[in-house]
């Protein structure tokens, strides 16, 4: 994620798909590999004139992801992307309140809407969790400091269902003590992060 970088030029009427692969190139010394990909997607995307891929990685791969309404995102030692509007994972969502594990209110913030809980297996980055919408603890905007980035980057919530993507968890565990949680960064299935996603682990 931080050290990958790219310096190689795509011909006019190269693909989407042309530039993951030299993008993935760049990351294979680091034994990361193919993973799930919008493939048609990709092939979708034409470049009528050269493209020059020259920086970091990480940065030329948002810019991909973001052509094809995606996201980017290392798992489990693969380069995967997925639809903002989709998850990645297969089956429902996880209902999430305090009788399934929810530890306090879930939190709305710049990166996404923060939500502490029990550690749960099924958690998994660009999995589905559905929070009741009166639970989240939303983020008031100053008023007085129109124009704010902060103000601008606040996240949206999830729509009438309260369906959100997972982007992003740190585990909190000690087999000593009481600590045993799962710390989820998630947005709206219909939203667009703000900034640049889940540290060290998206894009």
């Amino acid at each position: 994620y931080g050290y990958s970088t790219a310096n190689t030029t795509l011909k006019a009427g190269s693909t989407g798909m042309d530039a993951y692969t030299e993008l993935l190139k760049t990351m294979k010394q680091f034994d990361i590999a193919q993973g799930t990909i919008p493939e048609q997607a990709l092939q979708a995307l034409k470049y009528t004139r050269a493209q020059t891929l020259f920086g970091n990685t990480k940065d030329l791969l948002r810019n991909l992801a973001h052509s094809v309404n995606c996201q980017w995102f290392l798992h489990k030692g693969k380069l995967h992307m997925s639809d903002n509007d989709k998850p990645a994972t297969t089956g429902g969502p996880i209902v999430l309140n305090s009788a399934t594990g929810m530890i306090g209110m879930p939190t709305q913030t710049p990166s996404g809407i923060i939500v502490t809980a029990l550690i749960n297996p099924q958690f998994d980055l660009q999995g589905q969790l559905q929070i009741n919408e009166s639970s989240i603890v939303r983020a008031t905007p100053d008023l007085s400091r129109t124009g704010d980035v902060q103000n601008q980057l606040l996240t949206n919530t999830a729509v009438e269902d309260g369906t959100y993507k997972i982007l992003s968890i740190d585990w909190e565990g000690d087999t000593r003590g009481n600590p045993w949680y799962a710390v989820i960064t998630c947005i709206g299935m219909s939203g667009v992060p703000a900034g640049p996603g889940a540290v060290g682990l998206t894009g």
